[in-house]
């Protein structure tokens, strides 16, 4: 014999038990929600951070691209001419050796160091004519003899600030 029993519910009881599981469903659902909003929040505030810090190593770069070209005016005021593309040369090397790590060995002269430069790093290669235009007149201003002319000084000053800019648009737009 089989028996079957069919168990009945009243209205009440199966209310209640329907409305047991409906607030511990929407508690659970709460829950959830409350844990996706504190993890989104976390998220925008870690993002919102590295952008931080990345437009405040953005600034340090362009502020140390400016100094180059105030080195430059600074010696240039005081009528040293020579001075100025020497120094200027030397912190633009630094900051180039510096960002890209384009450490060059010791034995190489300075226009092999250059060469090498911009030829193993190919985000230099497009300012390899201006490189190489700044390089000739500060070896003409540092091994030359004689002083530099005016009109020299003020194309080295051109092709220096057009490759600090060049540089200054490659970081913010990187």
């Amino acid at each position: 014999m089989s028996s079957n029993k069919i168990i009945y519910l009243s209205f009440e009881t199966f209310f209640s038990i329907w409305l047991a599981l409906f607030i511990i469903l929407l508690v659970v659902l709460i829950f959830l929600i409350i844990k996706y909003y504190r993890i989104k929040k976390k998220i925008r505030e870690k993002i919102f951070y590295e952008r931080e810090i990345k437009n405040k190593n953005i600034d340090e770069k362009i502020k140390e691209f400016d100094e180059v070209i105030k080195v430059f005016e600074e010696n240039f005021k005081q009528g040293l001419l020579n001075r100025a593309i020497i120094d200027s040369y030397s912190k633009l090397r630094n900051i180039i050796t510096n960002h890209f790590n384009a450490f060059v060995a010791e034995h190489l002269t300075e226009k092999e160091a250059v060469e090498e430069v911009y030829s193993k790093h190919p985000s230099l290669i497009a300012f390899s004519s201006t490189l190489g235009n700044i390089y000739k007149i500060y070896e003409k201003a540092r091994f030359g003899k004689g002083d530099i002319s005016s009109e020299e000084g003020y194309n080295y000053l051109s092709y220096l600030k057009d490759l600090v800019n060049s540089l200054k648009r490659k970081y913010v737009s990187a």
